[in-house]
């Protein structure tokens, strides 16, 4: 533990006490709603850092949220997966307590490689930002004759223009 200008003290890792998952700055989490927020799911975010909680004498984590597609303004679209998340630039602390288990958050590249996905994966391709409500990119490659940015969850047949799948 490495410590910081107040006196609080940087945590490497946190292990998860209910599956003994171990979880360190830049591996994604699923994390309970606190009694604040206004939904009853698992919401994923990226653990920023973790540090001593000198009140609770707990681990204080700062996490960047991720987004499902519904959360966002625009909602879902068709072209979104339903494994599919945006990296939002919200940032909060949670306390590490709250860590229901690890998830791991691929690109849309590595995700469409995965033979079978797992309850644990997910995949990001885009970041939101929350204020403005617009996303960077700010446009997807579209393919093929219906010109729709790619879903991993829709088949795709092989063109014969293009020779896409």
């Amino acid at each position: 533990m490495a410590e910081n200008n107040h006196g609080k003290k940087v945590v490497d890792s946190f292990t998860i006490r209910e599956t003994g998952e171990v979880v360190r700055a830049g591996d994604c989490v699923a994390i309970r709603p606190s009694m604040d927020d206004d939904h009853e799911n698992l919401s994923l975010a990226r653990v920023e850092k973790m540090e001593t909680c000198c009140e609770c004498r707990g681990v204080a984590a700062q996490v960047r949220w991720y987004y499902q597609p519904w959360q966002t303004k625009h909602g879902s679209r068709t072209f979104h997966g339903k494994k599919e998340l945006h990296l939002s630039d919200r940032i909060d602390t949670r306390s590490a307590y709250t860590f229901e288990a690890n998830c791991v958050v691929h690109t849309l590249k590595e995700y469409s490689k995965l033979t079978t996905a797992q309850p644990e994966d997910f995949f990001c391709r885009l970041e939101y930002k929350v204020d403005s409500a617009t996303f960077m990119p700010d446009q997807l490659s579209v393919y093929c004759i219906c010109e729709m940015p790619y879903n991993p969850d829709v088949p795709m047949i092989l063109c014969p223009g293009c020779k896409e799948r």
